[in-house]
């Protein structure tokens, strides 16, 4: 059975979870998740076809498009929910706002037994502790589907992701529409492109050395825009963002999957109710008046009547202003059109492919793969210390006054 070809595949799922005979399995021996069809199980229904979001968007099915209402720049009052979310932390507070009224919420978390990171349902506000901010890598969705199928029939949900994730849930509740008891919120996030879990994984087993992983950091808190692998509190390792090896080539978009240079979700019009990432090329002066970039500022577009409500759900614990919806352009390009692919592209998938993601970043970049890796130790404790003295200026101006002076004079 052909449902799409691989360079067109979103890795969604979808075709895997709606096979009545289990006959689709999704590996990522490729670098990226994509179905096998075992042919003895395939009974030719045509099931996995037509519900297949390549398959819509080529016969132009793509539904439920909408163009912003409205464009906010928006923030988290709450400093310390803030400073350790992504960017202005309202795609957090979305979620405990949602939770809190009795709903559900869809989001990525880490798994720390096969270093995936995947779909989780989460209920309760314990539960959303494990919800990752930003996860920079392709996200595993094949086990998702069964759990909305029996949480939609007794709550709320909320769903938060990339477009393409955004369009495969929406798709899939199409199927199950009869048993769809209770109202559906997305949100999609702005996404440049979906990188390889197996480049990924293969980079955190390596880093590690063997130590227990049990989360993964990319964005929020002290170590902003770093690669942060934890073991409970303790630092196992840590990667700046144009340094790490993988942060470094998915931020040059060289590890991304194919489809992501024809997205088809880029662009002004949206899949979910409410659209957020980072505001940037904000107005200096709003800028400031929000505090600065340094804690992260969102954008945030409403897109509908269901996107309002959810914002109305949250107005109290957000400092939020109207701007231009050009002015959320300029700064976010994947608002105009989808992410170029990178010259050298074709060349380091081929290395990738036969000798692995270490050996193609010495191939095809002339990096000592080991070498960058290996000094990361120095690196985080420069910027541990740093860390303590911005704070120290900030909560103890004195204090600071009384070591800076007695730094000059040693």
């Amino acid at each position: 059975m052909f449902i799409c070809s691989d360079e067109k595949c979103f890795g969604c799922a979808l075709c895997s979870a709606v096979c009545n005979t289990k006959a689709i399995d999704i590996i990522d021996d490729s670098g990226f998740y994509r179905p096998v069809i075992a042919e003895e199980k395939c009974i030719k229904c045509g099931r996995c076809v037509s519900v297949c979001p390549t398959v819509k968007i080529e016969q132009n099915m793509l539904s439920s498009i909408y163009e912003p209402d409205l464009c906010l720049a928006a923030i988290n009052i709450n400093r310390k929910k803030r400073y350790n979310a992504s960017s202005g932390g309202i795609a957090r507070l979305l979620a405990e706002e949602h939770i809190k009224a009795g709903g559900f919420v869809v989001g990525v978390s880490f798994n720390v037994t096969n270093h995936n990171a995947e779909f989780k349902l989460f209920n309760t506000l314990d539960d959303l502790k494990n919800m990752s901010n930003s996860m920079y890598v392709q996200t595993f969705k094949k086990n998702i589907y069964d759990d909305i199928h029996n949480a939609i029939q007794q709550k709320p949900g909320l769903f938060i992701g990339v477009p393409c994730d955004i369009f495969a849930f929406k798709t899939y509740l199409k199927t199950i529409s009869k048993d769809i008891k209770n109202e559906t919120y997305f949100v999609d996030l702005l996404c440049r492109g979906s990188a390889s879990p197996k480049c990924f994984r293969s980079h955190i087993d390596y880093v590690s050395k063997n130590e227990k992983v049990t989360d993964v950091s990319f964005r929020g808190g002290d170590y902003d825009c770093c690669l942060t692998l934890y073991n409970g509190s303790k630092v196992v390792y840590q990667g700046e963002q144009l340094k790490d090896p993988y942060f470094k080539y998915f931020m040059r978009h060289s590890l991304y999957q194919r489809m992501c240079f024809t997205c088809p979700f880029a662009g002004k019009s949206r899949i979910g109710d409410i659209t957020l990432g980072d505001f940037w090329g904000l107005d200096y002066e709003v800028e400031n008046r929000f505090g600065g970039q340094k804690s992260g500022i969102n954008l945030m577009c409403i897109n509908n009547a269901k996107g309002r409500n959810l914002i109305n759900n949250i107005k109290s614990n957000i400092y939020s202003e109207e701007r231009p919806f050009k002015e959320a352009q300029k700064g976010n390009t994947t608002l105009q059109y989808p992410t170029e692919m990178p010259k050298e592209y074709d060349s380091l998938w081929k290395v990738i492919e036969k000798d692995g993601f270490m050996h193609a970043i010495n191939v095809i970049y002339g990096e000592n793969y080991p070498e960058i890796c290996n000094t990361w130790e120095e690196a985080f404790k420069a910027r541990k210390r740093n860390i303590f003295l911005l704070k120290l200026k900030e909560n103890h101006p004195k204090l600071y006054s009384v070591w800076s002076k007695l730094k000059k004079k040693s």
